[in-house]
């Protein structure tokens, strides 16, 4: 299964990688939607190439951008949006491509 590959996250390892790679993102188990509209909101440097997945039916899709949001230093948030919602311990797995050296920052969060 897609989820026995991942291991714990080691910021140190994946900040020396110039090849792209996968982490998985997990909603808290105690995470109540708010029923506002569902997105998760990536904040990234511009030189980082990002795409989202979650499952549906057992079968990996590609979130859409619903935009892109321009932040100080050549930063960016990207907003995903969640078409099927999101549930307490929801898995998203993210490809993440950096394009330089320079500092790859990731930051995953959900609106309040």
């Amino acid at each position: 299964m897609f989820d026995a590959e991942f291991k714990p996250y080691q910021y140190n390892e994946t900040k020396r990688r110039s090849a792209p790679y996968w982490l998985r993102i997990q909603s808290a188990d105690s995470y109540r939607p708010s029923g506002d509209v569902p997105v998760l909101i990536i904040h990234k440097g511009r030189h980082i190439g990002l795409q989202l997945f979650t499952k549906r039916a057992g079968t990996l899709i590609q979130l859409a951008v619903a935009t892109e949001l321009p932040q100080f230093r050549a930063a960016h948030d990207v907003v995903f949006l969640l078409p099927d919602g999101l549930s307490a311990g929801q898995s998203f797995y993210a490809r993440v491509e950096p394009r330089d050296t320079a500092r790859k920052k990731l930051i995953f969060r959900l609106p309040l």
